[in-house]
């Protein structure tokens, strides 16, 4: 029950912010579900291997794979879809924790969790360039 909680939450979340962007109209509600989904993947990877950072690179993955696949159908740039549904897996928390450790004097687990957070944000970057590419190269009628 948890797993639609969390979808529903993430996915309201979304399209509020989507509304804040100005996003275009009709890709807000696709954003809102993508960002659901994404989430989902990203908790069921890591309850089932329990490593965080390909749990981040799983859901990631699935977010610009569904955000490709919905630039092409709804004739938009990708980055509509893609930016929106992957801001509640930017790890926010992650930053927060690093500093409050830096501001405590706690260097050790500072670094720690500084090296998690940015081995995060570098899985979700890898995941969102490796299907640009892969879109824009190996799927015809992209642009290159």
């Amino acid at each position: 029950m948890n797993i639609v909680k969390d979808f529903i939450v993430c996915s309201v979340a979304v399209l509020f912010y989507s509304l804040l962007m100005n996003s275009p109209r009709k890709s807000i509600l696709f954003a809102a579900i993508i960002s659901g989904i994404g989430y989902i993947t990203n908790d069921l990877i890591f309850l089932l291997i329990g490593n965080e950072v390909l749990g981040f690179f799983g859901g990631t993955l699935i977010i610009a794979i569904m955000g490709e696949i919905f630039a092409r159908i709804m004739k938009m740039p990708s980055i509509i879809f893609i930016f929106p549904a992957v801001i509640p897996l930017v790890p926010g928390i992650g930053l927060y924790r690093t500093m409050l450790l830096l501001v405590q004097k706690n260097y050790g687990d500072a670094v720690t969790m500084g090296a998690q957070t940015l081995f995060i944000a570098g899985a979700m970057s890898v995941a969102i360039a490796l299907v640009n590419i892969v879109a824009r190269y190996f799927i015809p009628g992209s642009k290159k």
